[in-house]
């Protein structure tokens, strides 16, 4: 309705959801799924999930969730699926190699805390950082990660932000300001009004290095 691709309509249930990622955790089995051919699949379980207990291995396709068929089914509902209240069972249909090993899995749901910011130093001095999403933790373990990274001293910097959907607007002004010594972050604006602008704030820790997004 409003013509714009940037806005998303999120259904009651769907925003509860987007709600609980952006508050850092959530009730579910600890695994990040995705689609392949259509057919829903475990990317990789997350260390010592209810997920990874139960045997789950990345590459496992889910042929089912309760006894229902998720071929065709979108990543949106299928999470919607798995998630629930912690201590409650859901039952996944899962196979790595063909019908022949299809097997029911069932797993007790429970809370799950996932880092957004996570880094490692690659060959020749180079740290990698990944930043999943933009939520109320997201601060405080990027802050901790510039520090790790400014005492290994690396010679460059590569910020990954793939498959980030974003989330609140001053934790990623805050993060972009550590890059940006001088000037303007963020303006925003409508056809109506000029809006606001938000300049760079903060410490600036990591100007000094060169840096691939």
């Amino acid at each position: 309705g409003l013509d714009d691709p940037y806005s998303v309509y999120f259904p009651p249930a769907e925003a509860l959801e987007f709600t609980k990622d952006l508050a850092g955790e959530f009730e579910g089995i600890g695994a990040e799924i995705g689609l392949r051919d259509k057919q829903l699949q475990i990317v990789a379980p997350l260390p010592e999930s209810p997920a990874e207990r139960a045997g789950l291995k990345a590459g496992d396709i889910i042929f089912a969730i309760d006894g229902e068929d998720t071929f065709g089914m979108s990543l949106e509902e299928a999470v919607l699926l798995i998630r629930g209240e912690k201590g409650t069972p859901v039952t996944l249909s899962v196979t790595s190699n063909g019908f022949d090993s299809l097997r029911d899995v069932e797993i007790i749901r429970d809370t799950i805390n996932v880092p957004t910011v996570v880094w490692e130093m690659l060959d020749g001095d180079v740290a990698h950082m990944q930043i999943s999403h933009f939520n109320q933790d997201t601060w405080r373990e990027f802050d901790i990660v510039v520090k790790e990274i400014l005492s290994s001293a690396p010679k460059g910097l590569v910020l990954d932000l793939r498959s980030n959907p974003g989330g609140f607007l001053d934790t990623s002004i805050d993060v972009a300001s550590e890059w940006v010594e001088s000037g303007v972050i963020v303006s925003e604006g409508t056809q109506s009004d000029t809006g606001q602008v938000f300049p760079t704030r903060g410490r600036h820790r990591l100007t000094h290095i060169p840096t691939v997004v």
